[in-house]
């Protein structure tokens, strides 16, 4: 029943984007759901949707189906108060999408929280906390940057191997590790302009370059969740308007 389900809200994803193939939105959302469900690379897929969440003006049914998936990927993460705060603003911002709104109320249901709208005031504090939480992150995103940006090139391979999940990045750090050790060798044998060491040194450098890649698409990575994270909370703080602090009753 489960994998209907989530096969029935890949398929309603996938038809909206056969709807609007021109428009960048649903390129982008068409990129978080490839890196949802193919790469199931869940921290790329969520900087895709909370882009595209932010930008719900210009296209709702795409916002709404980005902020759905966005809180698919936080509970298949087990971040289940993150997810019911993306399922909660579905029922609450995006009622006239019948299909997403049903599929909120029951995963909402099945974690365990009654689905309801809030408050005006309650809707309020939620989107300063989350604002700030989203600010905080943002200036956490940029110190990394710096910090990153700051390391010497071989030390930044070194810090963003360590530091973060990416396979290729060390399936080519090992291939680079046995070329130099393969070029060391063939030096000792062959004249430096033998044609041995001349494709044992291109394949050095090859390897180098799609490394060099990996680490700038991190880079680049890191710079567009931190982009993302302040978009959203502009967008929050533009629908909010200015805090109302309630009086306090005798």
């Amino acid at each position: 029943m489960k994998t209907k389900w989530l096969a029935g809200c890949i398929l309603l994803a996938g038809a909206m984007i056969l709807q609007a193939q021109t428009n960048d939105l649903s390129a982008a959302l068409q990129k978080g759901l490839f890196e949802e469900e193919a790469n199931r690379n869940l921290d790329a897929a969520i900087s895709n949707y909370q882009s595209l969440a932010a930008q719900f003006d210009q296209d709702r049914q795409v916002a709404a189906t980005a902020i759905f998936r966005l809180g698919e990927c936080y509970r298949k993460l087990g971040q289940t108060s993150d997810a019911v705060i993306q399922y909660q603003r579905i029922i609450r911002e995006f009622s006239d999408q019948k299909t997403l709104e049903t599929l909120s109320r029951q995963n909402l249901t099945g974690l365990g929280t009654t689905p309801q709208a809030s408050s005006p005031s309650t809707t309020t504090y939620e989107s300063t906390a989350k604002t700030a939480e989203l600010e905080t992150e943002a200036a956490a995103l940029k110190t990394q940057i710096e910090r990153l940006s700051s390391l010497k090139r071989e030390d930044m391979r070194i810090a963003i191997q360590q530091n973060f999940s990416n396979p290729v990045l060390t399936t080519l750090m090992q291939q680079l590790n046995e070329a130099e050790q393969k070029l060391a060798s063939l030096t000792n044998d062959y004249d430096p302009r033998d044609l041995h060491i001349a494709r044992a040194a291109s394949l050095v450098n090859a390897i180098n370059g799609q490394i060099d890649a990996q680490v700038d698409g991190a880079i680049k990575g890191l710079q567009a969740k931190m982009e993302a994270d302040l978009n959203a909370a502009k967008a929050l703080r533009d629908k909010s308007g200015p805090i109302q602090v309630p009086e306090k009753q005798n």
